[in-house]
């Protein structure tokens, strides 16, 4: 079977984004929050990676920890660069 160049990009960015979510999810049980804030211009204008890493949090945590992204990531970026 034939596979296009969509479906390895999507296969792609399920495995990178299930990853991220992972690791996220550690450290929400580490740091014992119930949130995690995603910034980055990856996220920016970016729907399908929101929507796969949100998913990924939701089922990591077994729909305890919600994903958050932030609007301005150019902002946000230029913050986390300070700290």
């Amino acid at each position: 079977k034939d596979v296009s160049d969509a479906d390895l990009a999507k296969a792609c960015l399920i495995m990178i984004t299930n990853n991220i979510g992972s690791l996220a999810h550690l450290h929400v049980k580490i740091e014992k929050v119930d949130s995690v804030v995603f910034a980055g211009n990856f996220m920016e204008n970016n729907e399908a990676a929101k929507r796969a890493l949100a998913f990924a949090m939701d089922f990591w945590s077994g729909g305890k920890t919600k994903a958050l992204f932030f609007e301005n990531v150019g902002y946000s970026g230029a913050v986390g660069a300070l700290t």
